[in-house]
């Protein structure tokens, strides 16, 4: 049907190279508009299919943690601590390193503290570690530690490792910091 319109209007008399090029443009625009558009649809197909998370997951993407709330063709719906609702083009979601914090059964609490160096490193040690399994989160396999870990200014680096199921991972953090 369009090459039926293209001769007759070439047989008429106008330019058919004109109506190309406007054709052309029109495409190009209506293409490149379409672009995130087919983009969020292509990580949205990809993403049902792959699964690598699922609703109520935990995830972290792109600076934003939080419950995955919805999982649609364009957006996925993620509600972070805070409460706020972020919508995450699935383009991006496809394309990102997504941490999901809630396929594991076990997730490892750790963090640094600085001792200083006029302190028994030993003793300090030994007392974080009881600090730690008096904690009914923390798991005992594998067992929490105490490393030396750095050296800093007039300090000596020690990190905190601790397992807890991974429903209890962030009470048993806040717990751990709050008692040490």
């Amino acid at each position: 049907l369009l090459m039926l319109l293209l001769a007759v209007a070439q047989q008429l008399g106008i330019p058919i190279s004109s109506v190309l090029v406007v054709f052309s443009t029109l495409g190009l625009a209506i293409s490149l508009s379409m672009q995130n558009y087919l983009s969020n649809l292509a990580g949205g197909i990809v993403i049902l299919l792959t699964k690598p998370f699922q609703l109520d997951d935990i995830i972290e993407v792109e600076g934003v943690t939080g419950k995955i709330l919805k999982i649609d063709l364009y957006y996925t719906k993620v509600n972070t601590y805070e409460n706020k609702s972020v919508y995450i083009p699935n383009g991006q979601m496809a394309n990102a390193v997504v941490v999901n914090g809630t396929r594991e059964d076990r997730r490892r609490a750790d963090f640094v503290l600085k001792i200083p160096d006029d302190m028994d490193l030993q003793a300090t040690r030994e007392r974080l570690l009881a600090i730690i399994t008096a904690n009914p989160l923390c798991r005992k396999d594998p067992a929490p530690s105490v490393p030396v870990t750095g050296i800093g200014y007039r300090s000596v680096l020690v990190t905190v490792y601790a397992w807890a199921d991974a429903d209890d991972w962030w009470t048993l953090k806040c717990q751990l910091l709050e008692n040490i």
